[in-house]
């Protein structure tokens, strides 16, 4: 791998990423929280997401919710605008309600056909997406750096399970619970999929 910039951010979350043009963005506490056998686990895992091209998915992704914002904006304006006209010229409102309502009925059906659209595509962008991050897993342990991610993915379960505890939610720790509501896998299954291609 080339070409890639690893910058440093402070910040006091734990974090690290890559972003569009292959920079890799580490927070201060990532590094200080973290022994150099852990921490190199977890640059391995962003060296990951480069080496598998998963940035240009994320492009994709981008420009699509770019697109799919507009129309949906566009669109919603307009019903809006239609709605107030109805609503506030009772004269207008009540001689041409009903051919009006018919007029932009295929607005609201394309506005509720994108709304499902858009949530079939985050339930794909998900998965995808939990995908990606089982297979930088992969790639982070066969550098060598299995144990180190091993540990910072055991001690991020730990934290989660006391966060849960502290707020008073029982029950959620489970791989199906953490897995259906976080944008990553739930450690657990990171975990599991490392040791089963030990």
């Amino acid at each position: 791998l080339t070409n890639v910039e690893v910058k440093v951010i402070d910040s006091r979350y734990q974090n690290a990423m890559v972003f569009f043009n292959n920079t890799m963005v580490l927070t201060t506490e990532v590094i200080n929280a973290n022994s150099d056998e852990t921490l190199k686990g977890i640059i391995a895992h962003e060296f990951g997401h480069i080496f598998n091209k998963d940035i240009l998915f994320s492009k994709l992704l981008f420009a699509n919710a770019l697109v799919s914002d507009n129309l949906n904006g566009k669109t919603n304006r307009f019903i809006s605008k239609i709605y107030h006209l109805i609503i506030r010229n009772q004269k207008v409102g009540g001689i041409l309600a009903l051919p009006m309502m018919f007029c932009f009925f295929p607005y609201f059906l394309f506005y509720f056909g994108m709304l499902m659209s858009d949530t079939v595509l985050v339930c794909i962008v998900v998965t995808i997406g939990r995908e990606q991050e089982f297979i930088a897993d992969s790639y982070s342990s066969k550098l060598g750096y299995k144990e180190g991610l091993l540990n910072f993915l055991y001690r991020d379960m730990q934290e989660q399970e006391n966060l849960h505890q502290i707020m008073g939610i029982y029950n959620v720790t489970s791989a199906a619970y953490e897995s259906f509501f976080r944008t990553h896998p739930a450690s657990l299954l990171r975990i599991a999929r490392l040791e089963k291609n030990a």
